[in-house]
């Protein structure tokens, strides 16, 4: 977890040792998104690509806990979860374009750690599915799952706003993008309420690997800010 911190701090190293030259030179924001409130940095950099382009130092991070979510989808059943997430991101704003209505378009790129745990239980009122067997609501066997998946992932974006010029005072970012994620490095547990004799251990085995291997390769993230720059 330590080595993770000083991935996601380096770009803020590098804007202590790089001065600032005229103008507003950083941004601090505030906002929320798809992974609940969050907050925000960036720096101007010397570095560039093209000619006019503009290319950022850019760090933000998001969080949210939320209980008895309903009708959430685990495989093939339905549950009442609890939901925990946290983002944290640090790579690069790139502003190619200094045209009138692309010049606060941005592309994003770089390193982020997500952590996200789902855990539940089924909901009563429902033909329960677990492996190959089938129970009815009369059965009364319920369902306790609980998923947990933390990583490094690469990410990529596409947003507006928030382009750093010699004007101080507020602004607006939106930016909306893909994370690569790994669904082998998800931690699965599944166990019956009230069990039933029909459901085998191979059973319980074949439905958390199903919850596993539901869980998407790619996961996308959102967030909306009001900035300050300075």
């Amino acid at each position: 977890m330590k080595n993770t911190f000083k991935i996601l701090l380096a770009p803020l190293l590098c804007v202590a040792i790089n001065p600032a030259v005229q103008g507003a030179q950083y941004a601090l924001g505030a906002g929320a998104g798809a992974n609940g409130l969050g907050a925000s940095f960036s720096s101007k950099s010397n570095w560039s690509f093209i000619k006019n382009d503009q290319i950022q130092w850019h760090m933000a991070m998001s969080g949210m806990s939320i209980g008895d979510v309903e009708d959430t989808k685990l495989d093939r059943n339905e549950y009442e979860t609890d939901i925990q997430k946290s983002l944290f991101q640090a790579g690069i704003n790139w502003y190619p374009s200094t045209a009138q209505y692309f010049n606060r378009v941005f592309i994003s790129a770089g390193l982020s750690y997500f952590d996200y745990e789902i855990k539940g239980t089924t909901q009563a009122d429902q033909t329960l599915k677990i492996g190959g067997v089938t129970l009815s609501k009369d059965d009364e066997t319920q369902l306790k799952t609980k998923l947990q998946q933390s990583s490094l992932a690469p990410y990529i974006g596409i947003g507006w706003g928030n382009k750093l010029s010699a004007v101080q005072g507020l602004s607006f970012r939106a930016e909306i993008g893909l994370l690569a994620a790994s669904p082998n490095k998800a931690d699965v547990t599944v166990t019956m309420v009230n069990g039933s004799q029909q459901v085998t251990d191979a059973d319980l085995a074949q439905e958390k690997r199903n919850v596993k291997d539901n869980q998407g390769h790619v996961m996308m993230f959102g967030q909306v800010d009001l900035t300050y720059h300075f």
